[in-house]
């Protein structure tokens, strides 16, 4: 995605549009309904105007404010980002993340364990692979699969006593709350036979589920805002 230039826009400018916009708005009626002493005991001149001001600029601040909260798409990585994910291997951090758990994540809500990662978590993993087999690893041994801009959810059946899901046969990201097809993002590849693994372009946006449609039905685990600023 091409970078924006806002020029002077700031976060604080959207802070700004959020602190004042919607006071701006909601007083204009009981503004209006008083004679200009009470309203200038209410307001000075100089809030006024800087109310003003950012109603002018509301439709750049609120494009910046939803580029920054609605991306969805996983970036190309730049060298100093491959290097850094390749740093991350090297100390055994890896930014795979698990989702639909409970009990602080000791345990998944369905029958099977759920890992999302992006780019940065698939070159961590590789690299901490290699530095534990002392081979080198460094920016010319990253390849392109590892640094494709996708994103990678894989699926683990987990041992239970009693009755089990069927087989995999599908998985997609769909919206949290959303019914039927509404929203459902579909992958761009899934790996036979059982689908255990599939590779996404982008998420929905905001909270969302991995909807894992097995032979006996669908479980979601679902995937809050914390857990989807982990992945990466």
């Amino acid at each position: 995605m091409r970078k924006m230039d806002y020029g002077s826009v700031s976060v604080n400018a959207i802070r700004q549009l959020c602190r004042y916009e919607p006071l701006y708005v909601a007083r204009v009626p009981a503004f209006r309904a008083h004679d200009r002493a009470t309203r200038d005991s209410r307001f000075d001149t100089s809030d006024i105007a800087e109310r003003a001001r950012i109603r002018r600029m509301r439709p750049l601040l609120i494009a910046a404010l939803v580029l920054q909260v609605t991306t969805t798409r996983a970036q190309k990585l730049t060298d100093q980002q491959i290097n850094e994910a390749i740093e991350l291997g090297r100390k055994g951090s890896v930014p795979i993340v698990q989702v639909g758990t409970v009990l602080g994540g000791l345990v998944s809500k369905g029958d099977f364990r759920v890992f999302i990662e992006g780019p940065v978590a698939r070159i961590a993993a590789a690299a901490s692979q290699a530095f534990k087999e002392y081979r080198p690893f460094n920016l010319k041994t990253v390849t392109n699969d590892m640094k494709a801009p996708v994103y990678r959810v894989s699926v683990e059946r987990m041992p239970r006593n009693g009755a089990q899901a069927g087989a995999v046969v599908h998985i997609v990201l769909q919206p949290r709350r959303a019914k039927g097809m509404d929203g459902v993002v579909q992958p761009i590849k899934e790996t036979p036979p059982g689908a255990a693994e599939a590779h996404f372009d982008h998420f929905p946006d905001g909270e969302f589920d991995v909807v894992v449609v097995t032979e006996t039905g669908p479980q979601k685990y679902s995937v809050d805002s914390k857990l989807r600023a982990k992945i990466r």
